[in-house]
């Protein structure tokens, strides 16, 4: 795994930092029914890079998409992940929340 965030949560709202289209497993990551590494479509905030992969994410960021100027994070994961790359989440333990 090159590329890889720990599951955030909000205390507050539904907030998660990644987003995948299977919403049935989503409801068992984040409330730690299925504890795990999952790969998933998007991911935000805290995220792990391994040091030989940065340039690859610097390429995905600066590469093209339609996204606005706060979407960072989607361009950089929908361009990774165009490029063959998995982009992972982690909710093996309890790594924090936003208040």
């Amino acid at each position: 795994m090159k590329i890889i965030a720990p599951m955030i949560v909000s205390e507050t709202n539904s907030f998660v930092n990644f987003h995948t289209n299977d919403l049935t497993n989503k409801t068992r990551y984040v409330s730690f029914e299925d504890k795990g590494t999952w790969s998933v479509e998007i991911i935000s905030g805290i995220i792990l890079i391994e040091k030989g992969f940065i340039p690859n994410v610097i390429r995905a960021i600066d590469g093209v998409g339609e996204y606005s100027d706060g979407d960072w994070d989607v361009k950089m994961s929908n361009n990774l992940r165009k490029s063959g790359n998995f982009l992972y989440i982690c909710n093996n333990h309890y790594f924090g929340s936003i208040i």
